[in-house]
């Protein structure tokens, strides 16, 4: 007999296993997110905060085509409400400023609606596939496009409504959960 999983119970536990590295959320990502207008300085911390370190150059240069678009991003940020042609139009448009990379592409659709466009990268990846399927799916290029990413925030935004808890806790959760799946060794150290 299976037990049934309690999300609430679920995300408390791999929350609190969650390591900010030297960004702190409180720091570096929310006084920037809560921002009712994304600008130049907002982006480069933020961006910051999801590279975990300062950026290189080569990474400034894709920001300094998102702030060069700060002006369409912050008109889809203002959208009271976003369906999936949004999306999928927003998508195509930051495709063009970002060229390579979905989790950075994916990264500034959520920079935009926090709370509706979860951020993906390979340990969230992995934790939300595991809890599906129960089979630990790593995550390669096959699965970085925008329909999987679909898939992913509909699995995400089914575990804020199960556990109604903040999209944050719940990224924080699945993040420690995928880095141990990816390597219990390492990550119980």
């Amino acid at each position: 007999m299976t037990k049934k999983l309690n999300w609430l119970e679920f995300i408390k536990f791999w929350s609190q296993s969650y390591n900010p590295r030297h960004y702190p959320d409180e720091k570096y990502y929310f006084p920037y997110i809560k921002q009712s207008k994304l600008g130049k300085e907002a982006v480069l911390k933020l961006f910051e905060w999801k590279n975990g370190m300062p950026l290189s150059k080569n990474k400034k240069r894709v920001l300094y085509s998102v702030v060069n678009n700060l002006s369409e991003i912050n008109n889809f940020r203002k959208l009271k409400k976003v369906s999936e042609k949004n999306i999928k139009e927003f998508f195509d448009f930051v495709s063009k400023i970002i060229k390579s990379g979905i989790v950075w592409r994916i990264f500034l659709l959520h920079i935009t609606k926090p709370a509706e466009l979860p951020m993906i990268d390979r340990f969230t990846f992995t934790a939300i596939n595991f809890l599906k399927i129960g089979q630990i799916v790593k995550y390669d290029k096959k699965y970085q496009n925008l329909e999987e990413y679909l898939e992913f925030r509909e699995n995400f935004n089914n575990i804020i409504r199960r556990s109604k808890l903040d999209y944050r806790e719940i990224d924080k959760a699945l993040m420690a959960f995928g880095q141990f799946l990816n390597n219990p060794q390492k990550f119980l150290k």
